[in-house]
Parts: structure tokens; sequence; C-alpha cells
């Protein structure tokens, strides 16, 4: 039993167990000196029977005024059709000043608020079942306060989860009454003054930074030890023709600059075919053919050097440092991106690291076309991102948004290091929130590693995901983020966002 001020009632609540047929049963009240048949349906707040603490039916049931319990004999008794009267428990009572409370706030960008109610009752551990009813009323301000009007006596709506706003409320806030429905009279109402909840909108980024594709230059550099240069041949074109049919196949463009062979004591080219006479390699005239026909393409290529040797056994140290110095000095010039595909063994040359080895086998195996293909479908196009030591991310307005003030970072993978715009000092991602800039569109700078020259079947574009909040008025008034929380300030509410929870 609770006494209220705030309605003027005693509030009842008693209980059976949920096997109990509540058609069976009627209940009396001490009142006016004698047990009186209760009627629920005729209480300030009528329920039907609920089930309450997981095993028992609730009733309840209100009087106005203060009711007082006798001294003598039971407060409430149930007469039951079967098993007759039966006495209640000895009343448990307290009284509260105040049975509920509300304070509400806009949501939505000011298109409805919510009002917050709390039921004290209910809140307190006492059950209760009622409805509330809500209507606007006027506000005036007097000496810097906001001060609500008496809330008329007509307009009143059902109060649900939240309280739709009339179109341009903002410019002149009303206040918000609210009070329980009461089937007697009208009950008690409490009124709160409106404030603009910061208006707030959504963008949402996904980017795929750009992927540079190379075009690809192919040279061969034969080096094989085949006694008959009949069946010599025949490796070489077998090789060649695989590798260039693969890329028509997978329309993936190709120049071809030639097949080159080693040379011997006096620089003149050999057969390829006979390691024995072969001194040195041709790499000079492989990078002068390769930088000749990279001046007429808008990127830089990869250049695919395709060594055929298919001796187990070391090379000479000339040829070996030749290849060395070659990929050593391609990671730092200007010239085509090498990529050094070996078809044979790598114990042929024990200090090159190859970026792809495809062992050398009869070309009549069933799988040596197989292996040759699959090295180009892996391999090509060579791609890389620009670079992305200071990438910088243009930020649109988000949608809805007319002239952003402010911006907040809700979620970001990976993370960005620096906030620009124009007009403002560079400042942290990781301060909240963000000025707008007055003009222009603001960036953020990520530090990512460079991908330069990857095999097509490695590289992955870098994907920027970004969800961000750009506030346009009332940034400083209070707001409830999706969480259900409510923070005074959405400025002042660091890294918390309306629309998204970080």
């Amino acid at each position: 039993m609770r006494y209220s001020d705030q309605d003027d009632l005693t509030f009842f609540v008693w209980r059976l167990t949920q096997s109990a047929d509540p058609a069976l049963v009627e209940f009396e009240l001490w009142q006016d000196g004698a047990h009186r048949p209760l009627d629920l349906a005729t209480a300030p707040y009528p329920s039907e029977p609920f089930a309450c603490d997981r095993l028992y039916l609730c009733f309840q049931y209100q009087l106005p005024g203060r009711w007082t319990a006798p001294t003598d004999t039971v407060a409430l008794r149930a007469v039951h059709q079967r098993f007759g009267t039966i006495p209640g428990a000895e009343p448990r009572s307290s009284e509260v000043p105040q049975t509920y409370a509300f304070d509400p706030v806009p949501a939505s960008n000011n298109q409805v608020a919510n009002p917050q109610l709390v039921d004290l009752l209910v809140e307190d551990g006492f059950p209760i079942r009622r409805s509330f009813e809500w209507v606007l009323t006027g506000a005036d301000e007097i000496d810097s306060q906001i001060v609500c009007e008496p809330p008329p006596a007509n307009g009143w709506s059902p109060l649900s989860a939240t309280v739709p706003l009339p179109q341009g409320w903002t410019d002149d806030p009303p206040c918000l009454a609210v009070r329980p429905r009461r089937s007697d009279r009208n009950a008690t109402a409490l009124v709160a003054p409106l404030s603009p909840g910061p208006e707030l909108y959504l963008g949402n980024l996904d980017h795929i930074i750009e992927t540079i594709r190379h075009p690809t230059q192919v040279a061969f550099l034969v080096d094989l030890q085949v006694s008959n240069s009949g069946r010599c041949e025949q490796l070489v074109n077998a090789v060649r023709h695989t590798i260039l049919d693969e890329f028509a196949e997978e329309r993936k463009p190709v120049h071809e600059l030639g097949v080159y062979y080693p040379r011997d004591a006096t620089g003149a080219p050999t057969s390829g075919c006979d390691q024995s006479e072969s001194l040195t390699y041709p790499l000079s005239t492989i990078e002068a053919d390769a930088l000749d026909a990279m001046a007429d393409q808008s990127v830089r290529p990869a250049l695919a050097l395709i060594v055929l040797n298919n001796l187990q056994l070391p090379v000479n140290v000339e040829k070996n440092a030749q290849l060395l110095e070659l990929t050593a000095r391609a990671d730092t010039d200007s010239g085509p991106g090498l990529i050094p595909w070996l078809i044979g063994f790598g114990t042929s040359y024990p200090t090159i690291t190859w970026a792809n080895t495809t062992p050398w086998m009869p070309v009549e195996s069933r799988d040596f076309e197989p292996s040759l293909r699959s090295a180009v479908r892996y391999l090509f196009p060579l791609s890389s991102t620009p670079a992305l030591e200071d990438y910088a991310l243009e930020l649109p307005r988000p949608s809805g948004s007319q002239t952003p003030r402010y911006m907040r970072i809700c979620q970001s993978s990976p993370a960005p290091v620096l906030y620009t715009g124009e007009g403002l000092t560079p400042q942290s991602a990781q301060s909240d929130p963000h000025p707008w800039p007055s003009s222009g569109l603001p960036a953020l700078h990520y530090m990512l590693p460079t991908q330069s020259f990857i095999p097509f079947g490695e590289f992955s574009a870098p994907r920027l995901a970004l969800t961000y909040e750009a506030c346009d008025r009332f940034c400083d008034n209070p707001f409830q983020a999706r969480n259900g929380q409510t923070y005074p300030s959405w400025l002042g509410a660091r890294n918390q966002c309306q629309w998204v929870t970080p």
C-alpha cells in the first residue's frame, strides 16, 4: 500500500497464486467501518489482473485521499465462491511524495520528444498498471527563466515512447505536460520546458583506395643446356607461346620486348642452349629496351624478366652478380618495376630472390602448361596503391545537413591520424568534436603502408570505412544517444554519437 501527495490517492496492490481463477473471487476492503466489495473496474486506474513476481496474479485498486488501516480486523479479504471468506495479510504501508516523473529530451532532429517517463511506484518495486497522456503548452521567458503555462483542458493524447512535435517548434519552444490517465477525474500534471536537441546528420563512407594496374613488359632470357638446337628452340617457343597465350586469354595487356641470350667472352650473343660458352647476361640491353617501350606509357610498367634455366647447378659468378645488382637497383630507380620470374631451379641462383619460381619440367608433361598459365594469372598485372603515408579522404556534407558547425567521428577503420580543413589548424583526429570548416570540406588523413608492384593474386586494395556525425544547430544541448543514455551536451559528450553506438 502506498499513499502519494502528488495524486492524493492510496494505492493498493495484492496478489493471488497464478493458478487461482479470478472469476471465482471477489474482494472486500475496509471502508467506513465495514468490509465493502470492490469493483476493480471503477478504480481511478482500472486494470485487469496481471502476472507479477513470476508465480502470481496481481490486482490493483486506488482510493481517493489517505486511507487508514483498521486495528481490529483485516484490511482486505477475498470472498471465494467455493471456499468462502479468506482474510488477507496485514498491509505494508508507506508514503511517497511523487509517483511519476519525466525529463523530456528531443530526438530524431527535433521531430519527436522522448518524455523519459519514470513510474516511481514501479521503480520502487510496487507493481501497478496505468497509462499516461500528454499535451503541449506555452512557455514564457521571465528573468531569463522558462516559465511554463498551465496545460489546457483539452487536446490531451495517449502517451507513447515518443511524442510528435510540430514543425518549426524550435523557433518558439513550448512546454510538455504529462499526467496519468484517471477514470474519475483529471490527474495532476507535471510540466517541463522543451529545449531543442542538436540537429545531427549521419555520414557514411566506404572508400576503396584507387588501384594502379601496371602495364606488363615481358623479356625472355634463355640460358639452357640442350645439346640439340632444334629441341632447344622447341622448348623456348613452348614456354614463350604458353605465357603469351595466357595473357591473351585472360585479356591482360602485355608488351613483349623479345627473347634475349647470354653473351660469350667477346660480348657476342650465344645460342642460349649451351651454358659452357656463355659468360654474362645482356641485362643492360633489356633495360634499355624496357625504357624505350616505357616512353609511350602513362603508368610505370612492370618488367617481367623471365629466365629459363633447366640446370640445377649454380650459374657463374658474373651472371649471379648481374642479376643481384639489377634486382637491388630496380627497387629504387624510376624505370619499370622489376618482377624476376625463374623457370628452373632456385639452386642455380643462390643469392637471388625471385618473385616467382616455376620448376623446370619437360614440355610434354601434363603439368607444364598449367603451371605457367597459373603463374600468369597469379602475377599479372602487378598492382600498386598511391602513396599512402599521408592519404587524405575528403568528407562530404551528410545528407540533410545544410550548415554543419561540428563533426564527430563515430566509427572508423582504420583510424585516421589528422583532421584538416580550409582555415583550420590541423588537429589530431583523436580530438573530439572537430569544427567544420567555414568553406570547403574537411579531410581526414591516414598513415598507411604504400603497396608497390604487388602480384595480382596478393593485392588487396585498402578500404577506409567511416561513420561520422555533423551538427548543424543546438550542438551544446542535451541529446539521447543510441545506447539510450541522455547526455547534457552533444559537444561535451566525448566520442558519443546520436545515430551510432561507437
